[in-house]
């Protein structure tokens, strides 16, 4: 598979499909050691063989998953540089909701930022990236709004109300507020 280009958009089965291709030949590896391990007279189908098998194969398959991961890492870490016109730091962090979720924080103001984080949304769609800015916040609260519907759109995210949240309540207060 040829490696996406900086400014190219990455699918979530493009990358699907760069993490199955080394691990279908992993998986083709074990297979032929377990295959001339039994030629030479070993019961392939032992628990021993098959934990060590097992526990081959979730190695490799752990071991490339952060190289992807840190790869990815430094791809958006790039994106974001280009777009926010800053330096931006990033982290990783594992959210049970959303899977590995990309933090990035950009020394620029809030529309710069948001704007870079749509535009990376629309590069990386379906990866959650969060950007924070350490400028100024130079929207108002409606933009904010605003560019939050259209990062989690062109994230392809589906955003969901926590159980018992009233929409009228919080558009009253605010009102009132």
């Amino acid at each position: 598979m040829e490696p996406k280009m900086l400014g190219e958009s990455i699918k979530v089965s493009n990358v699907l499909d760069v993490v199955a291709h080394p691990l279908r030949e992993y998986a083709k590896t074990l297979s032929s050691i377990l295959t001339a391990e039994r030629e030479r007279g070993f019961e392939a189908g032992s628990p021993k063989h098959v934990m060590d098998a097992a526990l081959t194969a979730m190695l490799l398959a752990s071991t490339f998953f952060l190289a992807l991961t840190e790869k990815l890492k430094a791809r958006i870490k790039q994106e974001c540089e280009e777009l926010a016109g800053s330096q931006c730091k990033i982290s990783t962090r594992y959210d049970p909701d959303w899977g590995y979720v990309y933090e990035v924080k950009v020394d620029t103001g809030a529309r710069k930022a948001l704007e870079a984080n749509l535009k990376l949304q629309e590069k990386f769609p379906g990866i959650p990236i969060v950007v924070e800015w350490a400028g100024q916040k130079d929207i108002t609260d409606e933009e904010l709004v605003d560019y939050l519907v259209k990062i989690a759109i062109k994230g392809g995210f589906r955003v969901e109300a926590p159980p018992g949240f009233n929409a009228v309540k919080v558009v009253r207060e605010l009102r009132e507020g």
